[in-house]
């Protein structure tokens, strides 16, 4: 299960992959988001080393995990619900190519020592875990969000709130799946308290992140918005063109057309 480090190792996790959504998505927008999540999820799947908290083991997806929903809350916000599937997708297939990486990777024959490696639930059952808590948050959010008004998430509080029912709802699942039958119900409940009070901060640290985050990129699409309309007030603009030599030989012919017409009708008269 490898050694557990020091609890700052799930701050230094936090600001890389804070500082890593914000690159992303500010010189990549929808790729970045994509691009984020695939990384996020790999290194949940990759990280088995724990950080210490209080002497307790804490997962590096308490602090990685909260990063995801809030680029799939993002994507919906900005790109829409199709977008926001399409993410959600990835995203597990992702996590299911992980799973059979490290599946293949726990089952192998050592030849070179004639002996077989076998598998161990406890280490695999992490990974599935991961994936099935995802899941299960992750429907939660589409269905809420098909339900209620997404306008009114707009508050960085409301929208701290909302990670943090989300985010608990996959620390709840991820950590009773992995620690029923092998940890102590005293330990459960205490590592709960603990992922929860963590998640709640990382996800309030989220909510007045997603004003910032969003600056950038606003920017841009006023910039280019901006370019379009100009672009098209100069098109409005543009200066007529001159008369052609035919057009005003044309012209000059017309009038003394009719004053030809004016002098015959005056003779016929007379």
């Amino acid at each position: 299960m490898g050694i557990m480090i020091n609890w700052s190792a799930l701050i230094v996790a936090f600001c890389v992959g804070l500082v890593g959504l914000w690159t992303a998505y500010s010189f990549l927008n929808k790729r970045g988001l994509y691009l984020f999540s695939i990384l996020a999820v790999g290194v949940c799947s990759a990280m088995i080393t724990k950080a210490s908290v209080f002497s307790l083991p804490i997962e590096y997806n308490v602090v990685l995990m909260p990063l995801v929903y809030f680029s799939l809350l993002t994507c919906y916000h900005k790109h829409g619900k199709e977008e926001a599937k399409r993410l959600f997708f990835i995203t597990v297939i992702s996590m299911a190519v992980m799973f059979v990486f490290k599946f293949f990777e726990a089952a192998y024959i050592d030849s070179a020592a004639k002996t077989q490696t076998f598998l161990d639930w406890q280490y695999l059952s992490l990974y599935i875990s991961n994936i099935i808590a995802f899941l299960a948050a992750s429907g939660l959010t589409m269905f809420i969000t098909s339900k209620i008004n997404v306008s009114s998430l707009n508050n960085r509080l409301k929208l701290a709130v909302y990670m943090a029912i989300v985010s608990a709802i996959d620390v709840l699942i991820y950590t009773l799946l992995i620690s029923i039958g092998v940890v102590s119900l005293i330990n459960i409940i205490l590592v709960l308290i603990i992922k929860l009070v963590i998640t709640a901060a990382v996800c309030l640290l989220l909510g007045y992140f997603e004003k910032y985050l969003n600056r950038k990129v606003d920017i841009k699409k006023q910039e280019s918005s901006t370019k379009v309309e100009t672009k098209t007030e100069e098109k409005q603009e543009e200066p007529k063109q001159e008369p052609t030599k035919e057009e005003i030989l044309t012209e000059n012919k017309e009038p003394s057309q009719q004053t030809q017409i004016a002098t015959e009708e005056k003779t016929d008269k007379k």
